[in-house]
């Protein structure tokens, strides 16, 4: 049998367009990526990923913005409107809202998977965000189901050369709940 040499592929990344983010993250955030946000309520986790989606709009992408367990949109787009990266006319063109909260209601984690590929196919989505995924992915079925989600969903956002930004409120710790552990990175949002 004869080694053949391993040839893969760098990773690229997507720069967020916050100078000292893109510098911790040593140049953005990597394609195909699936990172999770973390912090208390009121500390600007939904700020920060509307901040990201602008500017990669700004930079030629296409962002889809899925909200779960969070605000209204109107109420949103009244607190970000005084942000200088807020950008009315994105909104609707390469900029998309959505509230998934109906179809989790209905349909649980396999039709908000079904959801979110056919929207993030339809959109050609480059960066999806999903704002308020509850801080325990527990449900009627049980962690592994949740689980099975952000797996499948991190499997479809590489496979589409997309990234993932996930908000939830909660502080990572070393033991933190599972679905913690399968991010590619966490980024927590405090004060201090």
């Amino acid at each position: 049998m004869t080694d053949l040499p391993l040839r893969v592929a760098p990773l690229r990344r997507m720069p967020t367009g916050i100078d000292g983010l893109d510098h911790l993250l040593h140049g953005g955030l990597f394609v195909g990526g699936t990172y999770m946000l973390v912090g208390p309520t009121g500390m600007g986790k939904t700020i920060l990923v509307n901040q990201v989606s602008f500017n990669t709009v700004a930079a030629g992408g296409r962002v889809l913005y899925l909200s779960l367990f969070a605000e209204q949109h109107a109420q949103m787009f009244a607190y970000l409107q005084s942000f200088q990266f807020f950008n009315p006319d994105s909104i609707g063109q390469n900029l998309v809202y959505f509230s998934m909260y109906n179809v989790f209601e209905a349909d649980g984690w396999q039709g908000l998977l079904t959801y979110m590929r056919q929207e993030i196919r339809r959109h050609q989505a480059t960066l999806v965000v999903v704002d308020g995924l509850p801080s325990r992915l527990d449900d009627d079925n049980g962690v592994i189901t949740s689980l099975r989600f952000l797996h499948d969903m991190q499997s479809f956002i590489y496979s589409m050369q997309a990234t993932l930004l996930l908000t939830t409120i909660g502080e990572f710790q070393s033991g933190s709940p599972p679905e913690q552990m399968v991010m590619d990175g966490i980024i927590t949002v405090g004060a201090g």
